[in-house]
Formats: C-alpha cells, sequence, structure tokens
C-alpha cells in the first residue's frame, strides 16, 4: 500500500526495479482494511498522482495508456514498455466487479477487503470442526 508520508517516495524507483527485473510492481491505494489500522485519508496518495509522478520523474511526455485485465489493478503501460498498476480502491472504488477475499496469517477469511467479521479457517482446521463467523 502507498501511504503518504511513509513510503510514497518510492514509487519511481519502484518501477525502475520492476522494469530492470522485467517484472510488473503494482499499487495499491492506502485504504481501511477491516478498521484494523489507524487509517486517514490524508495519508492517501490517489491514483491520480500516483500517475503523475511516474510521468514526470521517468520524463515521460505522455500519459501511459490503460490495459484491460479481470484483476482489480488498472494497468499502465510507458512508452519504454515498462507496465505497472494500481488499484484505486479508495478513490475509485470497485466493489461491484469485485471477485477477491483475503485470508490472514491467523487463518480469517474476509470476503470484502473492508469486512471487520470473517470466518475463522484456522480454528476450524485445527480442531476439524465446522467454520463459524467471527463477529457474529
Amino acid at each position: 500500500m502507498v501511504i503518504r508520508g511513509v513510503n510514497d517516495d518510492e514509487l519511481v524507483d519502484l518501477i525502475e526495479y520492476g522494469r530492470r527485473v522485467d517484472g510488473e510492481v503494482r499499487f495499491i491505494e492506502y485504504m481501511d482494511v477491516g478498521g484494523a489500522t489507524a487509517w486517514s485519508m490524508d495519508q492517501v496518495v490517489s491514483r491520480a498522482e500516483m500517475l503523475r509522478r511516474p510521468r514526470s520523474a521517468l520524463r515521460d511526455d505522455r500519459a501511459p495508456s490503460a490495459e484491460g485485465g479481470s484483476a482489480p489493478a488498472e494497468r499502465f503501460r510507458l512508452p519504454d514498455g515498462t507496465v505497472f498498476g494500481i488499484i484505486a480502491s479508495t478513490t475509485q472504488p470497485f466493489c461491484q466487479s469485485c471477485d477477491r477475499s483475503r485470508l490472514t496469517a491467523d487463518g480469517m477469511w474476509y470476503l470484502c477487503l473492508y469486512a471487520k467479521a470473517g470466518l475463522d479457517l484456522g480454528e476450524a482446521l485445527r480442531v476439524g470442526r465446522a467454520v463459524r463467523r467471527s463477529g457474529s
């Protein structure tokens, strides 16, 4: 996640790293994932701002072109062929078309990135019982 004042100064370096290793870097706007953080809109670096930074720093005189795909990331190709993606989950939510969930390290499965309650898969696996919904 790109967080203002924490790692937002590393976008160009990460895009350049992706270019060197022939990899695709993806950035996600800082979001209030499940209410678990001290999130603030002031810390969000928007998609629009993320696009301005590499354009000026990489001396690109034209806007990156968008490419389609089924992932939540919108992909952009710079004139030299370098591709990077941005997931604008805060400023341009994609809830209507989302098919993603998240599984935490402690075994909680959340059917929405913003969910505060989920299914405790870890507990079910540990004791071999049916899965129960947490927070209910």
